[in-house]
């Protein structure tokens, strides 16, 4: 059996392996260690970051209140309080990132939960047969909240764009 990387201080780290001390992991995704031999991967927990004056940082917290419609280890949704459409959420990634030019190569993971929670909205909406989903980044381009998030748009054509 493989111990767990920790990575929640640097977010990069190396640990020797009980089964066989020739093997190291390495771990740069966060979410993951990957040992060197290419035979085990291993998941480990990391806190996410936060911002403490980030408003989806609070909501993740659970220090402000929002309709709450999925809640997972990597992302939360929720409905927007200024909808758009018939179905507006917001799928917003428990990791406080700026947006989605702040993002490295350690939050392909992330992402790709994201992805899957716009897929799942849609497979759980008798509504939402078609869907549309947004990602603000800047302030010229509509980007209100500094927390990278996706707007799940659905319940309506939309042909504007």
């Amino acid at each position: 059996m493989t111990k767990k990387a920790s990575v929640s201080e640097v977010g990069m780290s190396k640990k020797k392996s009980s089964k066989n001390n020739n093997k190291v992991l390495i771990s740069a995704n966060p979410g993951f260690a990957i040992d060197c031999s290419d035979d085990i991967f291993s998941e480990v927990s990391i806190p996410k970051k936060v911002s403490p004056d980030c408003i989806f940082c609070k909501i993740i917290a659970g220090a402000i209140p929002a309709t709450i419609i999925a809640d997972t280890s990597d992302v939360i949704v929720i409905k927007d309080i200024f909808p758009k459409a018939p179905i507006h959420y917001l799928i917003i990634p428990k990791k406080h990132i700026a947006s989605i030019k702040a993002l490295d190569a350690s939050d392909a993971h992330l992402m790709g939960s994201v992805m899957l929670m716009a897929k799942e909205l849609f497979l759980q909406s008798d509504d939402a047969a078609d869907f549309r989903l947004i990602s603000n980044n800047g302030p010229g381009a509509g980007q209100s909240v500094f927390h990278i998030h996706f707007h799940f748009l659905a319940g309506k054509k939309m042909y504007d764009f």
